[in-house]
């Protein structure tokens, strides 16, 4: 299930018809201390409406012509409901699923699978969004995913062709390493089931059989009751994990 998914839509000019990217405008304007936000609801032409946050500069005076930022805060609420329609409709608007943001070099399908929405995922890759695509950090959705623990968000990505042993950032880390860090069991189970090596390490040999252990927490725990189930073996504690 999505439990939430943020994306940012700016508007140049106050709506007055400059280009714009919902995927990589900045979340917060870049020149003003103070800000004030109000919500409102956009009227879209096919009766959509789409819930927003306004954030402009605080005591504006009337008349001044100011970059408005709209960051649309609700769309993980509605897509946690699996209501895609919004992305669908930024897509349609010209949105490119391609564009990446700033800060983290984060493709939309990065949040997504970060954040367990499977259904956005899908509307992402039929618009063409890459499966293998690498952020700023060298990780993939797919990693992301495991991060995140949805087992349909990975699922999908492994059926358009991600790689189950994906290896992303400095240390190398497989999905399942970051799943098991994080307890998250189902992830696990399906990332066993679709190959992933329950003894695999990264760069600095630490197992997930490791980082699954490093957590006293029940997930943890069944974590590596499932690793150890699929043939993982403890091993002498990695100097860096």
């Amino acid at each position: 299930m999505c439990r939430s998914l943020t994306l940012t839509l700016a508007v140049a000019g106050a709506l007055a018809g400059a280009e714009w990217n919902p995927f990589t405008a900045p979340a917060v304007p870049p020149r003003y201390a103070e800000v004030q936000v109000s919500s409102v609801f956009i009227p879209m032409a096919d009766g959509v409406r789409l819930a927003a946050d306004v954030v402009v500069p605080r005591d504006l005076p009337v008349g001044q012509k100011v970059p408005a930022i709209l960051k649309i805060t609700r769309y993980g609420r509605a897509a946690a409901n699996g209501n895609v329609e919004a992305i669908r409709y930024l897509i349609s608007a010209g949105a490119d699923v391609r564009a990446k943001n700033k800060l983290h070099g984060w493709l939309p399908i990065h949040y997504a699978a970060k954040h367990g929405c499977a259904e956005a995922i899908r509307v992402l890759l039929d618009a063409g969004s890459p499966v293998d695509a690498r952020d700023r950090y060298d990780y993939e959705p797919i990693n992301r995913a495991a991060e995140g623990g949805d087992p349909e968000s990975i699922k999908v990505l492994l059926d358009a062709g991600a790689k189950v042993d994906a290896k992303a950032g400095d240390k190398q880390q497989q999905p399942i390493l970051d799943a098991a860090w994080a307890g998250h069991f189902l992830a696990v189970e399906t990332l066993l089931a679709r190959g992933a090596d329950p003894n695999a390490e990264n760069i600095h040999g630490a197992s997930a059989l490791y980082f699954a252990g490093l957590e006293k927490f029940s997930d943890h725990q069944r974590t590596m009751r499932v690793l150890e189930a699929a043939g993982a073996r403890q091993k002498p504690r990695a100097k860096s994990a």
